[in-house]
Formats: structure tokens, sequence, C-alpha cells
């Protein structure tokens, strides 16, 4: 039996899809308050700022950059440039 050319398509593009999601499931990320690493999968929580998603190994961190994310949040400078 032979299989359509769309539904191959389909399932490469699915298979596509989790592959991606599982490399973003198990990259590492740091929690910006602590600085302890942590998946996607065991954050606690997590907030978004300008367009970005943070995560939390717990809410109390979670809380605490809500409150003042750019006490938490390092800010890109360009190379020789003197911080402002």
């Amino acid at each position: 039996m032979r299989v359509p050319r769309s539904k191959i398509a389909f399932i490469q593009d699915y298979q596509q899809e989790t592959d991606m999601q599982r490399q973003n499931e198990e990259h590492p990320v740091t929690d910006p308050v602590c600085g302890m690493e942590l998946s996607h999968k065991s954050a606690v929580d997590e907030a978004t700022y300008q367009g970005k998603t943070y995560y939390f190994c717990a809410q109390t961190c979670c809380e605490a950059f809500v409150a003042d994310p750019k006490k938490y949040v390092r800010q890109h400078r360009q190379h020789g440039m003197k911080p402002g």
C-alpha cells in the first residue's frame, strides 16, 4: 500500500515539531532570581518580560522578579561601552 505524499509531509512536519518541542523542554534554563538551573518541565512558575519568558524554581522567585524585573534582567550593552 502506498502512502499519499501529503500524509508523508504531514508526518515529517509533526515529527520535526515534536523534536523541536522536546529540545526546548530539555534545554536547561536559569532562574534569573536565584541562579538555579532547571528545565522548562521542572519550572514551578514562569513570567514574560519584554517578550521573553523567564522560568522560576519557586513561586517566591517569580514574585520577586515580577515586582522588579529590571533588577534581575541583564541589560545588553555593546562591547567597549561603559555601564551607564
